[in-house]
């Protein structure tokens, strides 16, 4: 799942031909956008936001239906604000269907419900009814599990397995909280479960493939394999087409299609007006930024501004001009950007511009001669940098200090062009905690704090 954006659309369904909706634009599929309650609750301002969003939405694709989601991490969508969107896409002749994801907190480690505790059950039943009540039909986000270890569910469980209670229990949890209450209150509406990309460690939480398809009315498949360098997941986007068709299986006829993330380009702030300028990739236009999907950027000493991409290499932005000039990768330049899938830019305080990479290395760029100097790991170098995939960078003392994933720590001083390496050792309780280092500072004593992916904080005191 996509994290809070500053736009309408957090998901993009690609739903199969058999779903109907009113207006049919591309002739093989149909798309919806799938909208959180973070931006539904945006929702009641169609002058200012609504409204220029979807403009620009649908300047790039044809729309046939609009999930508006309820509830998320216990923030709900008031009646007025939903009649509000509703009536919104209503008047454009779009289809409109309910969402719910039933978390707590998506950001804390994905905290959903604890369905042995009375008020949760009690929550999740109010959350169903409301939504069942708006729409006639309702998705469930891929947070429909549990991994509540309370002392209820701890004396509920009793002998049984957490996979044997919580298979159980999220099975009956959506009969008799979920599928059922939305029913009573709306008879005729259509409760459908997404399941994420499916995992064999996915039932001890309590996603029932089992049961679960047989009383819901359908399903949709979580494909959102993103990309396999960059995302934590590591799945092959072939994955995607291997999951549908084993839903597809599961729930014959009933598998309503996959879903994509979307990617949401360059917005940037004016304090004084308030208001937001939204900056895409123009397919046609060499002067637009070249990837709507950014991973980085920063202010150079010159105050020149530049943007790292995923997928479209370094931008620097020209304010006076409002338009941007791209780096791209060159088989035939040895000199250009090592490639066009950045995770950093970084500027130093001896005003060097850095470029890291997501497999590629590190560049250091010279804007006189628009070149790149790389680096890159070598077996046969102690010396050389620890790993490819570069995700975090600092400045020490005139060092750069650069985390990777799944590498350690690399300190360069680039004078002596000699990178020093840190990595995890499981003798040595000083070394560091996990080989990838996610975020670093300095702090004003000096000290360095490593922030890694699942061993929590290292700090380096320079003294000791």
């Amino acid at each position: 799942m996509l994290k809070p954006k500053l736009v309408l659309t957090s998901l993009l369904f690609l739903a199969l031909v058999k779903i109907p909706c009113y207006a049919q634009h591309y002739k093989n599929f149909k798309v919806s956008i799938y909208c959180r309650a973070y931006e539904v609750r945006k929702m009641a301002d169609t002058t200012n936001y609504l409204k220029p969003i979807w403009n620009e939405i649908t300047r790039q694709l044809k729309v046939d239906k609009v999930y508006l989601e309820t509830h998320r991490d216990l923030k709900m969508v008031d009646q007025k604000t939903l009649d509000i969107a509703k009536k919104f896409f209503r008047d454009r002749g779009v289809q409109i269907a309910g969402g719910i994801t039933f978390t707590i907190s998506e950001p804390n480690r994905f905290e959903t419900f604890c369905y042995s505790d009375p008020e949760h059950r009690k929550k999740v039943k109010e959350i169903a009814e409301f939504t069942a009540k708006n729409f006639d039909e309702v998705i469930l986000d891929d947070f429909f599990f549990t991994n509540c270890k309370s002392d209820e569910s701890i004396k509920e469980k009793g002998d049984k397995s957490w996979t044997e209670f919580r298979l159980k229990l999220m099975a009956d949890a959506g009969r008799e909280l979920v599928v059922g209450p939305a029913k009573a209150v709306n008879p005729k509406v259509k409760m459908v479960v997404k399941y994420p990309n499916w995992y064999e460690h996915f039932q001890g939480l309590g996603f029932n493939l089992e049961e679960e398809p047989k009383f819901f009315d359908g399903i949709y498949t979580g494909t959102e394999t993103r990309d396999a360098v960059m995302s934590n997941q590591h799945l092959q986007q072939y994955l995607g087409y291997n999951v549908i068709r084993y839903f597809e299986n599961i729930k014959p006829g009933g598998n309503g299609g996959g879903w994509v993330e979307t990617t949401e380009g360059l917005n940037t702030l004016n304090t004084e007006t308030k208001k937001f300028t939204k900056y895409f990739n123009e397919k046609n236009n060499s002067a637009s930024i070249s990837d709507n999907n950014i991973s980085d950027f920063c202010e150079d000493v010159k105050g020149r501004f530049w943007i790292a991409t995923f997928h479209g290499g370094l931008n620097l932005y020209d304010r006076k001009s409002k338009s941007f000039k791209a780096y791209r990768h060159n088989d035939s330049d040895k000199k250009s950007i090592a490639s066009d899938h950045l995770w950093r830019v970084f500027s130093d305080s001896k005003q060097r511009l850095w470029v890291a990479h997501r497999g590629d290395g590190l560049d250091l760029f010279d804007p006189a001669k628009e070149t790149f100097e790389h680096f890159v790991h070598s077996d046969k170098n102690p010396n050389s940098l620890c790993n490819n995939t570069i995700i975090s960078i600092a400045d020490n003392e005139g060092k750069l200090w650069l985390g990777t994933e799944n590498g350690g720590l690399s300190i360069f001083d680039y004078d002596k062009k000699l990178f020093t390496n840190f990595h995890r050792d499981d003798i040595d309780n000083t070394s560091l905690n996990d080989n990838s280092i996610h975020s670093l500072y300095r702090d004003k004593g000096g000290d360095m704090w490593l922030g890694t992916f699942n061993g929590g904080i290292n700090v380096y005191n320079k003294k000791c």
